[in-house]
């Protein structure tokens, strides 16, 4: 059956994501940051873009980061379009991939997906056809807070980067607004890495060491003593360096260790999980907690000796009884299909039949009736 077409769109004074040319059949190879929504990939035929910041001033929606969120300044941003990375071989810059939005050739697409308001209303308006979506970057940003009460700037779906449970009050109540997808920012399937990067899986043999990732603002928590405790029974891996060697050595990973409560919004999770290793953490300190399934979980909020302590025995039980390990990995695994790929792509298919069926419809007000009818 043919995919339905998909474009996938950023601005380049956006500091994450791909750096590649019009077209490039791999973009998600060349990441500046995340490995963000390679699901994409696999469910459409998918084209990526990176345009200059249009004039229209809805396309000036990236400046609340800086204003609301203090994520830098307007120099800091601009300076993203001079980041670089190395692209079959050329080293190339935001600036050197980006086009202007007027140049794409919106008409061949099915579903337009854009990063910050990438694209202007006065395109919308062209292509009353086209399931025009979109994600806001930060939820302290102010138009992530007036899109949960309706899509901004003559979009279609606003896509909340959020992944809870079916069951979660707020997942539920936002169902019925109409407008809102609880789509993640990694939406993707377990072993996707391995799918569209050729990683091999990791097998432990019986008698070998489990791997344990810990991120770098894990590591920093814990003392030499404490890493030399770990070292005794574990391999530690800490990924790092450019996207590629970074989901590298993820995907090398038994068990992906979670410790403290630094603020997180949770696309680690999805990624580790991903990647192949059961995901250990906290029962708090990030915003979905889908994958804390019991045994997979330590006490505490603050990173404490106890806390410490608690993990490290977690990780030799689990090193004792590696087929229970193997079924966290399977638990979690089976989560992140349905939250992260299954149930997101389903909704965002719905909706584009919706419009579809509708597509005699021309102004967005009657589409978002549709949708609630």
């Amino acid at each position: 059956m043919k995919k339905y077409k998909l474009a996938l769109i950023k601005q380049n004074v956006y500091g994450d994501l791909y750096v590649a040319k019009p077209f490039n059949k791999q973009p998600y190879k060349y990441s500046l940051k995340r490995s963000g929504p390679l699901g994409f990939f696999t469910a459409f035929e998918t084209d990526f873009f990176i345009v200059n910041v249009d004039p229209s001033l809805e396309c000036n929606t990236y400046k609340e980061k800086i204003y609301y969120c203090k994520h830098g300044t307007v120099e800091k941003h601009e300076k993203f379009k001079e980041k670089t990375i190395n692209v079959e071989g050329k080293l190339l810059s935001q600036k050197d991939c980006s086009v202007n939005v007027d140049d794409i050739d919106f008409s061949i697409y099915d579903v337009v997906i854009s990063i910050d308001i990438a694209i202007p209303t006065r395109i919308l308006s062209k292509f009353p056809n086209i399931l025009w979506c979109y994600y806001i970057s930060e939820p302290c940003m102010p138009t992530y807070q007036q899109s949960l009460s309706k899509p901004l700037f003559c979009y279609d779906i606003f896509l909340n980067q959020m992944f809870r449970n079916s069951n979660d009050f707020q997942f539920l109540e936002q169902q019925l607004k109409g407008h809102i997808i609880d789509f993640p920012y990694c939406f993707m399937f377990p072993y996707i890495f391995h799918n569209l990067f050729g990683y091999a899986k990791r097998i432990c043999k019986e008698n070998e060491k489990l791997n344990i990732i810990i991120p770098n603002y894990v590591r920093k928590l814990l003392s030499d003593r404490q890493i030399a405790k770990i070292e005794e029974s574990f391999q530690i891996l800490t990924p790092g360096g450019c996207s590629d060697n970074f989901l590298k050595l993820l995907c090398q990973g038994d068990i992906y260790l979670r410790l403290g409560n630094k603020g997180k919004f949770g696309n680690e999770t999805t990624e580790a999980v991903c990647a192949g290793a059961a995901f250990i953490s906290t029962e708090r300190g990030w915003r979905n907690r889908v994958y804390n399934i019991p045994g997979s979980t330590v006490r505490g909020l603050g990173f404490t000796e106890e806390q410490f302590n608690e993990a490290l025995k977690l990780l030799n039980t689990l090193n004792e009884n590696r087929e229970n390990l193997e079924k966290i990995k399977t638990k979690q695994q089976q989560i992140a299909h349905y939250i992260c790929y299954q149930r997101p792509l389903s909704m965002l298919m719905n909706f584009l039949s919706q419009k579809k069926d509708s597509n005699q419809v021309t102004n967005k007000k009657s589409f978002s009736d549709v949708l609630k009818s």
